[in-house]
């Protein structure tokens, strides 16, 4: 099962598996039971098999997350870590339109018995 080492290994191989648009990378990042959320796109998806099936939707926008403001997180206990994020985010939906905007996310991540950091709450 993935997951990454720290909350910043996270966050790259998050990166990486959108990239290489890859679903089973994504979702190996995320606790079994997790919730990925965008209120602006307007969905909730919850587990696995949700999160796998609204990624590979995803997947047809081309959509670039580069621009960081403003990352935070804390940690809360030994074994979990919640996190705000504010980012310039560029979309090119599948007829070509680019569209420009500022995005928003918190996220709550959790240390597993095997060490390694996975997703619980993923909203946007």
């Amino acid at each position: 099962m993935g997951g990454a080492s720290s909350v910043e290994e996270w966050g790259q191989l998050i990166v990486a598996a959108y990239q290489a648009k890859d679903a089973d990378a994504v979702v190996d990042l995320y606790e079994e039971d997790a919730i990925l959320a965008n209120s602006v796109a307007g969905y909730t998806a919850v587990g696995r098999a949700a999160i796998a099936e609204k990624v590979k939707d995803n997947f047809a926008v081309d959509v670039d997350f580069s621009g960081v403001r403003e990352n935070k997180s804390w940690v809360i206990g030994d074994d979990c870590e919640i996190g705000h994020t504010i980012f310039d985010r560029r979309r090119t939906l599948p007829d070509g339109t680019v569209e420009e905007s500022v995005g928003r996310g918190t996220m709550v991540w959790h240390r597993g018995a095997d060490g390694n950091w996975r997703c619980v709450v993923d909203h946007a």
